[in-house]
């Protein structure tokens, strides 16, 4: 549906076309269409009707626009992440389940098909799967995770033990589980012992030659602001640097990207930050890209727990491509997956968001705006083009297919 999600089930699909004939089952309906993704060249796409909650929302209350998390109440949130709600109303429906079921049970019929991949989010394409494995015992069915359908940490499902119970029931057919990281693929061994680790990747890049830097000195925030991603500590930092006169406003800023821009002015507006905070508001990823390139440093908003470890989300690996500087603050406990990750490829610092972190923080802005100030700073740490090769999508694509080979 044009999500970060969707691009990583593009990227893999489109390695599993490498080598076999690939037919799309999707929504009819679309919230968020993105751009730069066209799944058509080399695809079958057949579109299923989907009768769900953001369907009835965009119609009702936004005008067609897609429905944002904050016009979602937390309890009606967490109803509709919860079964049986999220089968009936949540992402895909109980329509698009049935009528998604049966186009992929004649398609398979019909084709000889041998593989299926479903991905969540949501949960009514594995479901989709569930059923066609039940159907076909032959099927090889790969079912992928980008997120956690349940964070033991995080209180986003009503009943756990029923959801978890279904997740096993679920996952108990499934040939392969794919999760983004070590830290998720632990989470996810709760419920099968099949649990295969398939990072995110990056697409080559179309920048060429690369985007001059920002005339001001520049930290950038390029995605969205729920659950736990906190700028707080970071706006402690920038307040106590401005206070004490430290940072120069007509030199320096902060900007955000994504779909949270009154989330984002809000907290803004609580540090007195209007003065340096620049919202950009939502943009297609090549100008998120474009963003990363031309910052001095970029921020990543992480949370974590002893329990769960591992949240590399898919703008990780853009933002080490881009080769600057980054700033990564997780909420709760520090992720060492993520923490060594950065540290491998020389990429910033990471640091848990406590409240003596302040000084960590402000020297690690202060060194590096100081550096641009003497006309010292160099933008790229490191190549960024040997980066991009070890996270390339295609050279993921190629490790995936051995699984399936």
């Amino acid at each position: 549906m044009g999500t970060v999600a969707s691009r990583r089930n593009y990227h893999l699909a489109q390695g599993l076309k490498a080598d076999n004939q690939a037919l799309v089952i999707t929504a009819k309906y679309r919230y968020q269409l993105n751009d730069e993704i066209h799944p058509g060249d080399g695809f079958f796409i057949y579109e299923i009707p989907n009768w769900d909650y953001r369907r009835w929302q965009s119609r009702r209350k936004t005008g067609g626009a897609r429905p944002t998390g904050s016009q979602l109440r937390s309890w009606k949130r967490k109803l509709l992440d919860s079964v049986p709600t999220s089968l009936l109303f949540g992402e895909g429906g109980i329509v698009y389940i049935q009528k998604g079921y049966r186009r992929a049970r004649a398609l398979i019929e019909k084709y000889d098909i041998r593989y299926i991949y479903s991905s969540y989010r949501p949960m009514s394409d594995h479901v989709i799967a569930w059923r066609l494995k039940k159907t076909f015992p032959d099927l090889v069915w790969i079912a992928d995770f980008a997120d956690l359908p349940i964070d033991p940490v995080f209180d986003h499902v009503y009943l756990p033990g029923l959801q978890e119970a279904f997740l096993r029931k679920i996952l108990s057919r499934a040939d392969m589980v794919t999760a983004v990281s070590q830290g998720q693929s632990k989470v996810m061994d709760k419920y099968t012992d099949r649990v295969t680790v398939v990072p995110n990747g990056v697409e080559p890049s179309t920048s060429t030659p690369r985007p001059e830097p920002f005339e001001k000195f520049t930290l950038s925030y390029t995605g969205s602001l729920y659950g736990k991603r906190d700028p707080g500590l970071l706006f402690q930092c920038l307040r106590k640097l401005l206070d004490e006169k430290k940072i120069d406003p007509t030199t320096f800023r902060i900007l955000y990207a994504g779909d949270h821009g009154p989330v984002w002015d809000r907290a803004v507006i609580k540090y007195g930050l209007e003065n340096i905070s620049v919202n950009r508001g939502r943009v297609t990823h090549d100008q998120a890209l474009e963003i990363q390139q031309r910052s001095h440093i970029n921020i990543l908003l992480s949370w974590a727990s002893p329990e769960v470890q591992g949240w590399l989300t898919y703008k990780l690996y853009e933002y080490i491509v881009s080769g600057n500087p980054i700033l990564a603050i997780v909420n709760g406990s520090m992720d060492y997956e993520l923490r060594n990750l950065i540290k491998k490829y020389n990429s910033g610092m990471v640091i848990a968001n406590r409240s003596d972190s302040i000084l960590r923080v402000t020297d690690f802005l202060m060194e590096l705006y100081q550096l641009w100030i003497k006309g010292n700073y160099c933008l790229k740490l490191e190549s960024g083009d040997d980066h991009e090769f070890t996270f390339r999508w295609s050279s993921i694509c190629r490790n995936f297919r051995k699984y399936i080979s």
